[in-house]
């Protein structure tokens, strides 16, 4: 029986290079402002907070529209395309309306949206196979990205 970790272990280093040198790139931004909303210069923490929520809505966006890659990619016809390319559309929606919100909620709702992209993902995953080091970089990329969100979004 193959351990967990060695299996997470083995995933990981299958990923091409590319992929987890831009996914994991990507939390920058999710680390840093939270970091600077925290404990940066207070008159700078409205404009650290902006561009998170910007930056939260770009990526809910991006991950959300990965079904529809998926979708062409496989050329899915009949009723299993409208439920993969109408949910496509929906992360990028909600993402837009979330901007109408107060920060707090605002990136709540995003990181509600991330998990659920993710959730999606995985239920879809047994139906349409993806790479086992996709699923394993998407967790990992979630937890953080939906984590800095919900922690900026407590921040006073």
């Amino acid at each position: 029986m193959t351990h967990p970790t060695s299996r997470l272990v083995q995933s990981w280093r299958s990923a091409p290079t590319p992929a987890l040198v831009f996914g994991l790139g990507g939390l920058i931004p999710f680390l840093g402002l939270t970091l600077l909303i925290g404990i940066g210069p207070h008159e700078q923490r409205y404009f650290f907070l902006t561009s998170l929520t910007q930056y939260g809505a770009v990526i809910v966006t991006f991950v959300g529209a990965l079904q529809w890659g998926y979708g062409v990619r496989s050329d899915t016809r009949g009723g299993w395309s409208w439920v993969q390319y109408g949910w496509s559309i929906l992360p990028g929606l909600a993402a837009w309306a979330s901007l109408t919100l107060p920060a707090p909620t605002c990136l709540r709702v995003q990181a509600f949206a991330l998990v659920a992209c993710f959730v999606f993902d995985r239920v879809l995953s047994k139906i349409a196979p993806i790479p086992e080091w996709f699923v394993v970089l998407r967790a990992v990329l979630t937890v953080v990205a939906a984590s800095m969100l919900l922690t900026a979004s407590l921040l006073r």
